[in-house]
């Protein structure tokens, strides 16, 4: 009977699909049709509870490991299916809280997710690899219902295409900044995309470390600290609307002399002009580009003219 449930409950295999499903059940029934909505009331119409948790506490806890196995450090909520109950990190800002209780709320609504396990969170002995794939689905499952696509859309369009424009936008559906963005990115009309760009020497300093244990590191350091010199920072990774004309992978190096390094240099934010070789494209264009120090990382807001929508601006069919 539960695997039938389970099957019964398949829509779509995009996991987007999910969020606009309940979205549009909730306007229907609840007759809720607002660009802002309740994560708390979502919950209570799906018939979870929430409970506020100190998860230095629950690690300790031989009931919650013996069920759920040893958690990470760094786990910021549990889902129980069964019990239909979150556990909420108590160190949460309210924007994060927000997000997170999203997120979960995309977790119950995508099927497959039900098969997986009873409880949904990050344990020591999970699928690396297949737990940032359920994660990235939970994310594109809540945001559906964060943002409402037909108010975001009305909302985000009017406004310039600007990292003023997503903080105004962030402000208004209490959301953070990064998922903000990344709705931003995916949804617009015009040309643009976000790259978030991180200090890769802090990821590598580790390795580094040990390799200088080793009797024959000197000549191999000596070289690698060179080529880290030359190429201090990298493609964390980039969301981009559906019309942006080249792909940006995670991992591209980028070097010196140019506005992406002087943001992160000097913590300003930056406006100028940037190859598209810069982030690894072989194309001749260059993008307009807003870069933001945020949080330890650079925020890159590219855009590109959209010569088709200016063609047929006006026109009535």
């Amino acid at each position: 009977m539960e695997q039938k449930l389970i099957f019964d409950r398949f829509i779509s295999l995009n996991p987007a699909d999910y969020g606009k499903f309940l979205l549009k059940e909730i306007n229907d029934i609840l007759d809720i049709d607002s660009h802002y909505i309740n994560e708390y009331e979502v919950l209570d119409y799906l018939g979870y509870k929430i409970e506020v948790v100190n998860f230095s506490e629950i690690f300790k806890s031989h009931h919650y490991r013996k069920k759920m196995g040893e958690i990470y450090r760094d786990t910021c909520a549990i889902l129980s299916f069964k019990e239909s109950i979150i556990l909420l990190s108590n160190e949460l800002n309210s924007t994060r809280k927000r997000m997170t209780l999203f997120h979960e709320i995309g977790h119950d609504l995508i099927p497959w997710h039900r098969i997986f396990t009873s409880y949904v969170t990050r344990t020591k002995d999970i699928n690396i690899a297949l737990n940032k794939i359920i994660e990235r689905q939970a994310f594109r499952a809540g945001v559906e219902i964060m943002f409402p696509l037909k108010h975001f859309l009305n909302d985000s369009q009017g406004l310039p295409i600007t990292f003023t424009s997503i903080k105004y936008l962030a402000n208004r559906y209490r959301a953070s900044f990064e998922a903000t963005c990344i709705r931003y990115a995916l949804t617009h009309s015009n040309i643009v995309a976000i790259v978030v760009v991180e200090n890769k020497e802090n990821k590598k300093e580790k390795r580094i470390k040990e390799e200088e244990n080793t009797l024959f590191i000197n000549l191999h350091f000596d070289k690698k600290t060179i080529l880290k010199n030359h190429f201090p920072l990298q493609v964390q990774y980039c969301v981009s609307s559906y019309h942006f004309p080249s792909h940006i992978s995670h991992g591209v190096e980028i070097s010196k002399n140019n506005i992406i390094y002087d943001c992160w240099s000097n913590k300003n934010p930056v406006k100028g002009k940037i190859p598209a070789s810069l982030l690894g494209s072989h194309k001749a264009l260059n993008y307009d580009a807003e870069c933001l120090y945020y949080y330890n990382k650079i925020f890159v807001l590219l855009s590109y003219p959209d010569y088709q929508l200016e063609l047929f601006k006006g026109v009535i069919l």
